[in-house]
């Protein structure tokens, strides 16, 4: 596996994401050891216009091509989608799905991972009826999809009906385009639910080959942190077994913004933990050798 990292890792200063310096950030994470990145298009999505998106995107190409640094993931927009109902699912927020899958394939990324939507709690309806909602919200992204050589990775979800591995494969099978989706492992997320914080590497393997995509990180099993791996709760050495014997083809892609983005603005210490987090990437990855 590849050692990869969200830009976030060097964009994230406080609560706020500064996507101007993603071109930057290609620089920095490759100066510190990663082998590839992960783009955040969620804040490039949600500012400017979709000219500016792509403008920005231009520009951070190009970053990647000097640097000769590949993204085979990236993170579609998202936000709480609880309490929208389908003309707001449907309309502008389903319009921010299909920027992001746009922006993808200009970047030559292939994997661009999404969320499920929970609303088994907020609608009061039951998993079947869930399903029904999420293929048919799916669906409607599938000629995008397609045209832009874009596969949607179908991430694990806390507090959510789609949590583990058994939902997800339900969900990608209502959908019915196994040409077009996957799966992504959020392991902090399943860190946050009872029945699979334990069993893991058991998901891992159920996914197997389905799985395109990991978001790295650590918790201590209350709230998602967002912390490197061996700073929260989380038992590492099974998940990357299973993530080396699965099948799995992807990158190990740290999403882990939180270690470093209270770090004062001069760089000095963000560099050298990301420098750190490069270090103990390469001995998770020795360890299931």
């Amino acid at each position: 596996m590849r050692l990869s990292t969200t830009l976030n890792l060097y964009t994230l200063r406080g609560s706020v994401n500064h996507t101007d310096l993603a071109p930057k950030a290609v620089g920095i994470c490759k100066a510190a050891g990663f082998d590839a990145i992960d783009v955040m298009l969620k804040e490039v999505v949600a500012t400017g216009t979709p000219r500016e998106a792509e403008t920005w995107a231009d520009s951070l190409l190009e970053a990647m091509n000097r640097e000769g640094m590949q993204a085979s993931q990236c993170h579609g927009y998202f936000e709480n989608t609880r309490q929208m109902d389908d003309t707001t699912l449907m309309g502008p927020y389903r319009d921010k799905i299909l920027q992001s899958i746009s922006l993808a394939s200009q970047l030559g990324i292939s994997e661009m991972v999404v969320h499920p939507l929970p609303l088994m709690e907020s609608r009061g309806i039951t998993f079947e009826q869930s399903l029904a909602v999420n293929a048919a919200f799916f669906q409607s992204l599938d000629k995008a999809l397609a045209t832009c050589k874009v596969h949607a990775c179908l991430e694990n979800i806390f507090s959510s009906e789609y949590d583990g591995a058994e939902s997800l494969i339900r969900l990608r099978e209502r959908i019915g385009a196994p040409e077009l989706y996957y799966f992504c492992w959020d392991t902090g997320h399943a860190n946050l639910v009872e029945k699979v914080r334990d069993s893991q590497d058991k998901q891992i393997r159920q996914l197997g080959p389905l799985l395109h995509a990991t978001h790295i990180q650590d918790n201590h099993g209350v709230k998602d942190e967002h912390l490197l791996p061996m700073m929260g709760t989380i038992d590492w050495l099974p998940v990357v077994k299973a993530l080396d014997e699965s099948g799995y083809q992807g990158d190990f892609t740290y999403e882990t913004a939180q270690n470093v983005n209270h770090l004062p603005d001069d760089d000095i210490l963000r560099l050298e933990m990301i420098r750190y987090s490069v270090h103990l990437g390469r001995y998770l990855l020795e360890s299931a050798r």
